[in-house]
C-alpha cells in the first residue's frame, strides 16, 4: 500500500484531509495504537507515542511520502497529535508544491 499512496501523491494533488487520513493510519500502525485513542486533543503522552515511536513514525512517512522529515525547533513544541497533524501535513504539501513546481533553468 505504500507504494500505491506515494506514486498517488506525488502524481496527484491530495486534500489535506486526505493527507492527515493517511498519516493517522501511520500513526496508529506504527504507534501499534488503537484507531479510536487517536483523537486530535490528546496529548503524545497520553496516547502512548514516545520518541522511539515518533522516530518509527517518521521513517514511514518519509517512505510514504517520498520525503525528509527535519526535526526541528518546530518539533520541540508539539504536544498534541493535532498539532504533529498540522505540522506534518504542513510539511508534506510544501514538498508536494515544491514537487510540481516547474523547474527553473
Amino acid at each position: 500500500m505504500a507504494d500505491t499512496v506515494r506514486d498517488t501523491m506525488t502524481t496527484t494533488p491530495h486534500t489535506k484531509d486526505a493527507i492527515r487520513d493517511e498519516l493517522m493510519r501511520i500513526i496508529a500502525r506504527e504507534g501499534e495504537l488503537e484507531p479510536e485513542r487517536l483523537v486530535p486533543d490528546a496529548t503524545l503522552d497520553t496516547i502512548g507515542i514516545a520518541s522511539h515511536d515518533l522516530v518509527l513514525i517518521l521513517m514511514s512517512i518519509e517512505e510514504t511520502f517520498d520525503l525528509y522529515v527535519t526535526v526541528d525547533s518546530d518539533f520541540a513544541d508539539v504536544e498534541t497529535l493535532d498539532q504533529l497533524l498540522n505540522l506534518l501535513t504542513e510539511r508534506i504539501r510544501e514538498h508536494q508544491a515544491e514537487a510540481a513546481a516547474p523547474a527553473t533553468a
